[in-house]
Order: structure tokens, then C-alpha cells, then sequence
């Protein structure tokens, strides 16, 4: 049977780690089990990278807080497994009910404040949720982030869908990718 996966506003109702020891859990998932634990969690778009990725994780990922799953994903060498991991992680940052401070410290405690900041730049860039992302922006430290780091991050086109309206207003829209919150648990 399936594990239960829950969202982030029923997982804020049960007995949960603190963001400090769920981040310490964390430490012992490789990134192929964290992945596997976000396409379960509703990141489909990612499935088809992942063999046999409809297994879904075991029960005891269960409580894993969405804030610290987004930001253990952004963990890893500039490389493409990493690069696919952290479009990963902004579909679960950007989830409804994640706490901003929430996220802020368990980037703190992955370092990877930087790309938590990478990506909430971006989602303000194309006004997706603009008090959310400010929020995330303002409970992180103040970060510099490397030219080095920079050219390896993902653009804008990676964390959206992108189309054009039809003639005769053609418009161009751009939709940050979100969970398919259907499959979570509420």
C-alpha cells in the first residue's frame, strides 16, 4: 500500500519534527529518494526522469516538512542531476501552506540559501505571489550570490510554462510550475 502523502497545511497539524532535526533526517536521503518523495508528493513533470518512480517513498517520509524537502533538493555539485533537482525543488517551495521562515532556516542549514534566493528572485520577476516570495526573501540572510553560481542556475523558462495568447492581443504568459496538488492528501 502507498504511503500517505500529506500537504503542508496537514502535516502543520500533526506531532512533526523541528525544522532542525527533519533537516538532519534529511542528511541520510540521497537526492534520487528526495526526488522520488517529491514526484510523490505531486512534482509528475519529474516522473518520467525516474525509473519506476511510481513506487513513491516509504511511510516514514511521511512527516518530512515540505520547507525541508524543497531545500534539501537544492542541494548538490553544479551538475544536471542537480540542476533538474532544484526546478524540483521551486515546484515544492512554491507550494500553498510552506512557512517562508520555515524555508528560510532549513536553507540556512543545507547552505543553499543562495538558491532559495535565485528562486524567489525569479518568481518576483514574473509576479507570482509577490508577499510569498518577498517573505522567503526577507526571513533569509543577506547572500551573495557567485557569478559562478549565477551562469549554473536555472533561468526563468526553467521553473515556468510559457505560451502565447491567441491573435489578435497575442500575449505572452508565463505560469510558475506548482505540484499537482491533487495528489496531495489534505
Amino acid at each position: 500500500m502507498p504511503a500517505a502523502i500529506f500537504s503542508p497545511e496537514a502535516t502543520a497539524t500533526r506531532a512533526t519534527p523541528t525544522i532542525a532535526e527533519a533537516c538532519q533526517a534529511a542528511l541520510s536521503l540521497s537526492a534520487d529518494e528526495l526526488l522520488r518523495i517529491a514526484i510523490a508528493r505531486g512534482c509528475d513533470h519529474y516522473a518520467p526522469f525516474i525509473p519506476d518512480a511510481t513506487s513513491g517513498p516509504d511511510a516514514e517520509h511521511d512527516d518530512l516538512p515540505h520547507e525541508v524537502l524543497g531545500a534539501a533538493l537544492l542541494q548538490g555539485e553544479r551538475n544536471e542531476e542537480t540542476f533538474g533537482n532544484i526546478r524540483c525543488a521551486a515546484m515544492i517551495l512554491s507550494n500553498p501552506g510552506n512557512s517562508p521562515q520555515k524555508i528560510a532556516e532549513a536553507a540556512s542549514f543545507f547552505g543553499v540559501t543562495p538558491r532559495v534566493i535565485h528562486i524567489a528572485r525569479l518568481a518576483l520577476s514574473i509576479k507570482d505571489r509577490p508577499d510569498y516570495w518577498t517573505k522567503i526573501i526577507n526571513s533569509c540572510p543577506q547572500t551573495i550570490i557567485t557569478d559562478e553560481e549565477a551562469a549554473f542556475l536555472p533561468g526563468i523558462s526553467r521553473f515556468t510554462t510559457q505560451t502565447w495568447t491567441r491573435p489578435p492581443a497575442r500575449k505572452f504568459i508565463q505560469t510558475w510550475l506548482r505540484t499537482n496538488i491533487k495528489n496531495l492528501t489534505l
